[in-house]
């Protein structure tokens, strides 16, 4: 085996990104990348035609996007405790539930929306 080192790189020069611009990201390809933070609704709250409508409206938008373009949907879930909403005058019903919950973990999502347009 050689004693010879392989030549050391910088974090930068791994990094795919190169700059961020306009509320836009760049990477160093030429990929312009937009993000948003999109607010679902919660499963099994909608009726089913509305998931038709929902589904619908994801196609359309789909099809309007030009060639060459990347979507990406990213779903967070993260673990966080009830927070109740500590309402001084609320029913007895109110605080019953704020008491019930109080503290107990549940499930916190956040959906993300990455639209990229690559080079030609």
């Amino acid at each position: 085996m050689s004693n010879l080192l392989l030549p050391s790189s910088t974090l930068e020069q791994k990094q795919p990104i190169y700059k961020v611009e306009s509320n836009c990201l760049i990477s160093k390809n030429g990929d312009v990348t937009v993000g948003y933070e999109m607010t679902l609704p919660e499963v099994f709250t909608i009726a089913s035609s509305d998931y038709d409508t929902y589904h619908a409206a994801w196609v359309k938008a789909l099809a309007l996007l030009p060639i060459n373009s990347v979507v990406h949907k990213q779903d967070w879930y993260v673990q966080t405790p009830f927070q109740s909403t500590k309402k001084e005058k609320g029913t007895m019903l109110s605080r019953s539930y704020d008491k019930h919950f109080a503290k107990r973990p549940f499930l916190d999502h956040k959906c993300y929306l990455y639209i990229t347009k690559t080079p030609s």
